[in-house]
């Protein structure tokens, strides 16, 4: 299971996405605060989320610079998929950029690239690479 982080209903705490091995996300929604978090119930494929794929490995960063947090789910063939809000394909442009970011990080299976800063036209290497074993660094914001 590779878990991540992020607020995703803008309520000022964080809540968790995990994706599982049979390519499910889970979602578990902080119903407590920032200082004393408090998870609700798991939802399965939560926002019309579908299968993603098998050891689907989540991530999320605003890209389009739109102030709304978009969702990446690495998985074990090697694919990124890209949701901007609800089931919008990433452009030929952008595609291009994350898979020589990912090539250029070996682009091996059971990875999850986490952390990036799209703040550029051309996206950075990766700082931070979570493995099979599941190494995670969180870096509050």
């Amino acid at each position: 299971m590779t878990p991540t982080f992020a607020d995703l209903d803008g309520d000022g705490d964080l809540d968790i996405f995990v994706g599982e091995r049979e390519g499910n996300i889970i979602y578990f929604k902080n119903e407590g605060t920032a200082s004393s978090p408090t998870f609700g119930t798991p939802q399965t494929n939560p926002f019309g989320l579908a299968d993603v794929g098998r050891y689907s490995s989540p991530t999320f960063a605003d890209l389009d610079k739109d102030g709304v947090l978009d969702l990446f789910v690495g998985n074990s063939d090697g694919n990124i998929i890209y949701f901007k809000n609800k089931d919008t394909l990433l452009n030929a442009d952008d595609y291009a950029a994350l898979k020589a970011l990912y090539n250029s990080t070996s682009g091996e299976n059971w990875r999850n690239k986490t952390g990036w800063d799209f703040s550029s036209e051309t996206p950075p290497s990766a700082s931070v690479v979570s493995g099979w074993h599941g190494v995670v660094r969180f870096v509050p914001a």
